[in-house]
């Protein structure tokens, strides 16, 4: 009856670790699609800080051109951090939640064993009380025999 509850609760972990593996999968997704929109947002804004035509030669020409491309570029390397960073922050976080899963079922099958241990103990030590009866019955019903078996009379 214990087995069976472990064994039901082991079965709700997994199930949990199921539903947990597809809830992980979708926030990945979604911080990967959130990423990539605030990318393209971002290069757009980049991208207008330029200006065109004759204005741009002139930014050309003033070195405006080249602070502005330094600029992006730098923020482009940071945005390209913060986003790797995100994705290490969300990947860490559900690391721990299946690291904590893991110790449940962890724990939950080393209370299984333990208990399977002490079954088969128990059972060894009932197995080795049965044959010593046994040896006992054969044993008094031998030494009864031989009491039976004694001649009568020849006692003093």
């Amino acid at each position: 009856m214990q087995n069976t509850a472990i064994n039901s609760r082991i079965a709700e972990i997994e199930q949990s670790i199921l539903q947990m593996r597809k809830k992980h999968k979708q926030e990945r997704k979604s911080l990967l699609q959130k990423q990539q929109k605030r990318r393209n947002e971002e290069t757009k804004i980049r991208q207008r800080r330029f200006n065109k035509r004759l204005r741009g030669f002139i930014d050309w020409l003033t070195g405006k051109y080249k602070n502005i491309k330094q600029r992006n570029k730098q923020e482009t390397w940071l945005t390209k951090q913060r986003d790797a960073q995100e994705k290490d922050a969300l990947i860490f976080k559900q690391q721990e939640l299946r690291r904590k899963l893991q110790e449940r079922i962890n724990r939950l099958e080393n209370l299984y064993k333990r208990r399977e241990q002490k079954l088969s103990d128990d059972m060894s030590q009932y197995h080795e009380v049965a044959n010593i009866k046994q040896e006992f019955v054969k044993f008094e019903r031998d030494l009864s025999q031989q009491n039976s078996r004694k001649p009568q009379g020849l006692e003093r």
